[in-house]
C-alpha cells in the first residue's frame, strides 16, 4: 500500500530490512529511537514497530502520517522537502522524534 501525503513523503508498508540509502527509527513501546535523525533529501525513513502494541507516527503539521504500524510492520516515508519534521505517535504522544531534512 502506497499513499501520498501532502506531496511531501511518500508513505509505504514493508519489512524490516532496510538498505544503504535508507534510514531506520525503532519504535518501541514507549519511545522512538533515534530521537534525533539528520536524513538527505530524497532518502526513506523506516519506521520500524519493534514494540508490542500499534503505533502511528506522524509528522507535526501533516507532512506524513503513517497510519497503523502493527508490531512486527514497517512502514517505509519517502523525505520529499527539507526542513525539520517533529514527530509524534498519534496512539502515545509522549513517544516523539525529530527528522532533520537536508
Amino acid at each position: 500500500m502506497k499513499r501520498i501525503i501532502a506531496g511531501l513523503a511518500a508513505a509505504t508498508r514493508t519489512a524490516f530490512s532496510v538498505s544503504a540509502e535508507e534510514y531506520r527509527v525503532t519504535v518501541r513501546t514507549s519511545a522512538l529511537h533515534p530521537a534525533l535523525l539528520e536524513v538527505a533529501f530524497g532518502k526513506s525513513v523506516v519506521f520500524a514497530n519493534f514494540g508490542r502494541p500499534a503505533h502511528v507516527a506522524m509528522a507535526k503539521g501533516g507532512t506524513f502520517d503513517t497510519g497503523r504500524i502493527r508490531s512486527g510492520e514497517g512502514i517505509r516515508v519517502r523525505i520529499m522537502d527539507t526542513g525539520t519534521l517533529d514527530n509524534v505517535c498519534a496512539y502515545r504522544p509522549s513517544m516523539r522524534d525529530r527528522i532533520v531534512a537536508t
